[in-house]
């Protein structure tokens, strides 16, 4: 049965006697029509229209480019009585004599047009303002992207926000960053365990006004009732699957990657300029810079000499800046003259006025003598009203003329341990599997950068999971769908989970395969095409093809100690 498809139009926002929602225009014939609904990312919607534009049922003529202006007023496609997508009108290029265009995204493409920023009281600027959120899940972290967007003048749009959710995760854009509220959502899904992103449209029960609701995913986005079910093996179906792909350009079997560059934070912290930015406290009589022998990088080390019993002190003399709740760490590695004499370190937390707001020590370690060394680390959260800090190595003398040696100093803006540096380190890792070169296959190689992360046991384990997936091949299927046979156009959604049943082929077995819906494309008439989630499946070495658990068995322990060591 067919059913007819046109486009409805009316306001975003409230304004010239009209609501924020309000439907102005009931019933756009077009000429033809393209639409496409993307999983996490703004619909698309281009007609093509014939000029002058009259109401199919009352015979006026529409005058369309001042009822649908392009930014101010939004279309939707409607198939039936069901609203398929819908979204701000963003252009309306005319092609004489006749024909004009009508270009619209979905309501995601507005808020590529604003930026993470609270309403700016009179002589602010976006430097002076940082949108915060901490304490929530991803998804209320959506929200409240949103939802301040909409707090502004001019732009209360008629959406429908989920329940706050609680969790641990923080959100923090710096004002001066300008970024955009689309690309901050973007990156939200983007991120391990981020949330599917939805702004799906509805018609109010009255018929009169087009509402949105903001949909949030767990990660996934959850759908209505099982998965849905095309047959493409039966006579007559009411789908066909036009090609099914392998690819293995990202086959790898060694997976190089570079996460956040860390710089030391002290100054001078390989003494090669002698004792610039270094002394000693009251407690010790003296010291000296001895070149090499530091068995990092060989570099020099500070020796200082008790005056008594009681701690000897020996650090820096200039102040890292550091921010209230910030995450420092302090490394040294310490020698003492007498073997097994206690040493520690000491960060010293100071406010605005260079008064001292807190001292905290480390746990005593028991230095050896030369040659060795014992490696040593301290990692503490600023207090509040923390403006600076020094840092401090201490030893802990029986009597006088006793001596100490710090070989390696480093502050790091982390709590992870990591090995002393002088001034800056990129962290890398690399991960190897043998299941292609086992298999013929040569070897092959990829590179990510993850430049946001701070820890090397996180980025070892996003290396080990690269490498696991680099192993397998990636499958891509598509269908083309009948439009009004069951399951019809407009009920599936992009995210939503379909099973496909496919006769034995000469590619493969007749089989049933779970996919996940990531693209609906189609026009004014004719038959929808549906982009599937690319798969990645084992072949070429002794794992099932059909078995696609095993991937997923295999990536789940990784997966978690990812969880676990983020930061």
């Amino acid at each position: 049965m067919a059913v007819s498809t046109y486009l409805i139009g009316g306001r975003l926002v409230a304004g010239g006697g009209l609501q924020a929602g309000q439907i102005t225009l009931r019933r756009i014939l077009t000429l033809s029509s393209t639409t496409e609904l993307v999983l996490n990312d703004a619909e698309s919607i281009d007609a093509n229209l014939r000029l002058p534009l009259r109401d199919p049922d009352t015979g006026v003529v529409i005058d369309l480019p001042q009822q649908l202006v392009p930014g101010r007023d939004f279309v939707g496609i409607m198939s039936g009585d069901r609203l398929l997508a819908a979204g701000p009108v963003w252009a309306d290029p005319f092609s004489f004599p006749y024909t004009s265009r009508l270009v619209a995204g979905g309501l995601w493409s507005y808020f590529d047009h604003r930026r993470v920023l609270p309403p700016l009281t009179p002589g602010q600027l976006p430097r002076d303002v940082t949108s915060r959120w901490e304490g929530l899940s991803l998804r209320t972290i959506v929200k409240r992207l949103v939802q301040q967007a909409c707090s502004h003048a001019n732009a209360d749009l008629p959406i429908d926000y989920e329940a706050d959710i609680l969790g641990e995760h923080v959100r923090e854009y710096p004002g001066s960053d300008g970024v955009t509220v689309g690309d901050a959502l973007r990156r939200l899904t983007e991120v391990e365990g981020g949330p599917d992103i939805a702004f799906r449209p509805y018609i109010t029960p009255d018929r009169r006004f087009v509402r949105w609701a903001l949909v949030t995913g767990d990660p996934e986005l959850s759908q209505a009732g099982a998965d849905w079910y095309w047959d493409v093996s039966a006579p007559g179906p009411h789908a066909v699957m036009p090609s099914l792909e392998r690819d293995g350009r990202q086959l790898h079997s060694r997976r190089y990657l570079t996460g956040a560059t860390v710089k030391n934070e002290l100054r001078n912290a390989a003494f090669a300029d002698g004792d610039d930015g270094w002394g000693i406290g009251v407690t010790a009589s003296s010291w000296e810079i001895v070149e090499g022998g530091n068995p990092y990088f060989g570099t020099n080390y500070g020796r200082w000499v008790s005056a008594g019993s009681g701690d000897a002190f020996f650090g820096s003399r200039t102040t890292v800046n550091v921010e209230p709740d910030e995450t420092i760490t302090m490394f040294a590695a310490f020698r003492a003259q007498v073997s097994g004499r206690p040493m520690r370190t000491r960060m010293t937390f100071l406010d605005a006025d260079g008064d001292v707001i807190e001292y905290r020590y480390s746990p005593w370690v028991n230095a050896p003598d030369a040659p060795d060394w014992v490696e040593h680390y301290q990692t503490e959260t600023a207090p509040a009203g923390t403006v600076t800090a020094k840092f401090d190595c201490i030893g802990d003398p029986s009597a006088g003329g006793e001596a100490f040696a710090c070989g390696g100093a480093m502050v790091i803006r982390t709590g992870e341990h990591l090995p002393f540096f002088p001034e800056d380190l990129e962290l890398q890792a690399v991960a190897d599997s043998d299941a292609l070169t086992n298999a013929g296959f040569p070897l092959l190689e990829d590179w990510e950068n993850r430049s946001t992360v701070l820890r090397a046991e996180t980025l070892q384990a996003y290396a080990d999971e690269g490498v696991l997936r680099g192993s397998t091949h990636i499958e891509t299927r598509t269908l083309k769908a009948k439009r009004y046979a069951h399951p019809a156009l407009g009920t599936y959604q992009p995210g939503d989970h379909a099973k496909i049943r496919q006769a034995k082929n000469a590619r493969g077995p007749e089989q049933t395969v779970r996919e996940r819906i990531i693209r609906v494309s189609f026009r004014a008439e004719g038959d929808v095409d549906i982009e599937l989630a690319p798969q990645r499946v084992v072949s070429g070495y002794p794992i099932p093809s059909s078995n696609r658990r095993w991937l997923s068995d295999q990536l789940a322990a990784i997966e978690r100690r990812i969880a676990e060591n983020k930061g």
